[in-house]
């Protein structure tokens, strides 16, 4: 029976993951044998980090930076639970969603649909469901791996979430002959360079991609899947991290040896994706008279992207999607953003700490407050700033 309304769950190996911290949709849960799952491997172990906010992390203190601080201690402790690669036999996608079946019963593989990935959208009308692609994926020729998530439209959620799990496909190779697919849901044409980019440096051209409508379901003989990285926004495997950063160095050619440094980035930010810095050309003058370049990745290829912050010693730029990438800076880096006064947002604390970076931040004066604040154009304090460059 298929009720999306009120499904049932299954996990792919729900006391390897949550131990004794299950969610409430597993506690009831069925054996996931029963539904076709079954591990194969780990990709990246069960770990634990803690941060330490730094004490001149905030460039300008006041009572919101003091009432962050606070909360970011309350979440200082960070488990990971490890990232399996499982198969999966006689599922079915929908979006990212991937629906088992038993002999008796539908259930929803829940780590493709975890309460932070659950999108108003997600499940399929029961017209989409019956018009299921049935056909194309029939069979066992090839080793089918789905690769994405709730995020992946946005650059650095494939950065973070996604491109980790990449390396069960390495793991397939060495267990299976059979030629691998790599597969991923279709959005727009330049997200979909930039992973083709991405998987071709890390994987070569010897595995096949292939892109699937995002709106229609299909029904697999077998799928392979990695279970989750990372759970937004401060939950990020280091193990996972180091291990994209570094295999994707190397296959952007970089040395990482020996281009551990100097560069000094200041990333713009497109005025078309909000959260517009009203004052850009003044803070782009002051940091240019620092010796910054300046950088826009949108023009920029994946690959130079990462040669770029490979190299990098120091970044400065506005949360977002483009900040990212400092996953790729060497350790000890020292990563200064700016965003809009009022906005709680402990992600890229989170990737600084996992990744050993310096990290600040700067909140501008926002004069609109009725807009959400992630959204709201901000000035940066000029002053402020340059004092803060003086130590860099």
């Amino acid at each position: 029976m298929i009720d999306f309304e009120d499904p049932t769950y299954v996990s792919c190996a729900a006391q390897a993951l949550y131990g004794d911290r299950l969610p409430p949709e597993l506690l009831t849960a069925e054996d996931p044998r029963a539904y076709g799952v079954e591990v194969v491997g780990q990709l990246f172990a069960k770990t634990q980090y803690r941060w330490q906010f730094p004490s001149d992390g905030f460039v300008i203190a006041d009572d919101f930076t003091a009432q962050l601080a606070t909360f970011y201690e309350s979440m200082a402790e960070k488990p990971c639970p490890p990232s399996v690669l499982v198969r999966l036999r006689d599922v079915t996608l929908f979006k990212t969603v991937l629906h088992c079946a038993s002999t008796a019963e539908h259930a929803l593989l829940y780590e493709t649909y975890r309460p932070g990935d659950r999108a108003s959208d997600a499940m399929p009308s029961m017209a989409q469901w019956r018009d299921a692609d049935t056909t194309h994926f029939a069979g066992r020729r090839w080793q089918n791996l789905f690769i994405g998530s709730i995020g992946t439209p946005n650059y650095g959620h494939w950065l973070i979430d996604d491109l980790p799990r990449l390396k069960a496909a390495l793991q397939l190779r060495l267990t299976d002959r059979r030629p691998i697919r790599i597969l991923l849901s279709q959005f727009h044409s330049r997200i979909d360079n930039i992973r083709v980019e991405a998987i071709r440096m890390l994987l070569g051209d010897e595995v096949r991609i292939e892109f699937l409508d995002f709106n229609r379901a299909y029904r697999f003989d077998e799928l392979y899947y990695a279970t989750p990285v990372s759970e937004h926004p401060v939950q990020k495997s280091p193990l996972a991290m180091a291990f994209m950063s570094r295999k994707v160095c190397e296959g952007a050619l970089v040395d990482v040896e020996n281009d551990g440094g100097g560069a000094r980035l200041f990333v713009n930010r497109a005025v078309n994706r909000g959260r517009v810095l009203s004052n850009q050309s003044e803070v782009t003058e002051l940091v240019t008279s620092h010796g910054f370049q300046i950088v826009d990745t949108e023009r920029l290829s994946f690959g130079e992207q990462v040669r770029l912050f490979a190299g990098a010693s120091t970044v400065i730029g506005q949360m977002g999607a483009a900040m990212t990438n400092t996953v790729f800076c060497p350790p000890a880096s020292t990563i200064v953003y700016l965003a809009p006064w009022g906005w709680i947002e402990p992600f890229y604390w989170d990737l600084a700490a996992v990744r050993g970076h310096r990290y600040k931040v700067l909140y501008g004066a926002v004069a609109d407050h009725s807009v959400p604040a992630h959204e709201r154009a901000f000035t940066i304090d000029v002053d402020a700033l340059a004092r803060a460059l003086v130590g860099l």
